[in-house]
Protein backbone atom coordinates (compact mmCIF):
# COMPACT_ATOMS: atom_id res chain seq x y z
CA UNK A 1 0.00 0.00 0.00
CA UNK A 2 1.29 3.59 -0.80
CA UNK A 3 -0.01 6.77 0.52
CA UNK A 4 -0.52 9.03 -2.06
CA UNK A 5 1.32 12.67 -1.85
CA UNK A 6 -0.97 15.31 -0.29
CA UNK A 7 -2.88 12.53 1.88
CA UNK A 8 -2.01 13.40 5.08
CA UNK A 9 -3.36 17.16 6.09
CA UNK A 10 -0.49 19.65 6.86
CA UNK A 11 -0.49 20.61 10.04
CA UNK A 12 -0.94 17.35 11.31
CA UNK A 13 0.75 16.80 14.76
CA UNK A 14 0.21 12.66 15.39
CA UNK A 15 -0.15 9.99 12.88
CA UNK A 16 -0.68 6.16 13.78
CA UNK A 17 -0.29 4.30 10.59
CA UNK A 18 1.05 1.03 12.15
CA UNK A 19 -0.57 -2.35 10.84
CA UNK A 20 -1.07 -1.04 7.24
CA UNK A 21 0.95 -2.97 4.49
CA UNK A 22 2.94 0.28 3.85
CA UNK A 23 5.68 0.19 1.34
CA UNK A 24 6.96 3.42 2.09
CA UNK A 25 5.81 6.75 3.09
CA UNK A 26 5.20 9.89 0.28
CA UNK A 27 7.84 12.12 -0.41
CA UNK A 28 6.00 14.93 1.47
CA UNK A 29 6.37 13.34 4.96
CA UNK A 30 9.65 15.75 4.70
CA UNK A 31 7.41 18.33 5.00
CA UNK A 32 5.24 17.31 7.90
CA UNK A 33 6.67 20.30 10.11
CA UNK A 34 4.00 19.97 12.71
CA UNK A 35 5.12 16.68 13.57
CA UNK A 36 5.49 15.39 16.81
CA UNK A 37 4.60 11.68 17.00
CA UNK A 38 4.66 8.76 14.06
CA UNK A 39 4.29 5.53 14.74
CA UNK A 40 4.92 2.74 11.33
CA UNK A 41 5.68 -0.05 13.29
CA UNK A 42 4.46 -3.95 11.83
CA UNK A 43 4.51 -2.40 7.84
CA UNK A 44 6.56 -3.43 4.96
CA UNK A 45 8.70 -0.05 4.50
CA UNK A 46 11.92 -0.46 3.61
CA UNK A 47 13.46 2.95 3.67
CA UNK A 48 11.26 6.64 5.49
CA UNK A 49 12.43 9.78 4.41
CA UNK A 50 14.26 12.36 5.77
CA UNK A 51 12.19 13.60 8.58
CA UNK A 52 14.58 16.53 10.25
CA UNK A 53 12.71 19.17 8.94
CA UNK A 54 9.40 17.91 11.56
CA UNK A 55 8.98 18.38 14.97
CA UNK A 56 9.39 14.96 15.14
CA UNK A 57 9.59 13.51 19.21
CA UNK A 58 8.55 10.49 18.85
CA UNK A 59 8.94 7.65 16.38
CA UNK A 60 8.12 4.12 16.46
CA UNK A 61 9.44 1.50 12.77
CA UNK A 62 9.87 -1.68 14.75
CA UNK A 63 9.11 -4.70 12.36
CA UNK A 64 9.86 -3.01 8.51
CA UNK A 65 12.37 -3.82 6.33
CA UNK A 66 14.69 -0.65 7.30
CA UNK A 67 18.68 -0.73 6.82
CA UNK A 68 18.62 2.74 8.02
CA UNK A 69 17.72 5.51 9.93
CA UNK A 70 16.84 8.66 7.87
CA UNK A 71 17.88 12.04 8.96
CA UNK A 72 15.58 12.97 12.19
CA UNK A 73 15.28 16.38 14.01
CA UNK A 74 18.45 17.78 15.91
CA UNK A 75 15.78 19.81 18.24
CA UNK A 76 17.85 19.40 21.81
CA UNK A 77 14.91 18.69 23.39
CA UNK A 78 14.48 16.45 26.29
CA UNK A 79 12.22 13.65 26.53
CA UNK A 80 12.02 12.48 22.13
CA UNK A 81 12.16 8.81 21.35
CA UNK A 82 13.60 7.01 18.41
CA UNK A 83 13.15 3.12 18.30
CA UNK A 84 13.50 1.58 15.29
CA UNK A 85 14.71 -2.23 14.71
CA UNK A 86 16.58 -2.46 11.32
CA UNK A 87 16.69 -5.73 9.86
CA UNK A 88 20.38 -5.27 8.11
CA UNK A 89 21.75 -6.41 11.40
CA UNK A 90 18.86 -6.90 13.55
CA UNK A 91 20.04 -4.44 15.85
CA UNK A 92 17.89 -2.48 17.92
CA UNK A 93 18.65 1.25 17.29
CA UNK A 94 16.83 3.50 20.24
CA UNK A 95 17.67 6.79 21.47
CA UNK A 96 16.31 7.83 24.56
CA UNK A 97 16.87 11.31 26.04
CA UNK A 98 16.13 11.53 29.45
CA UNK A 99 14.30 14.65 30.92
Amino acid sequence: MLLPEGFVPQGIRRLWLADNRLLSLPQDASQWQNLTYLNLDRNLINALPNLSATSLRWLRCNGNHLTQVPPLPDSGLSGSTFDCCLSSDEVKVRELVDD
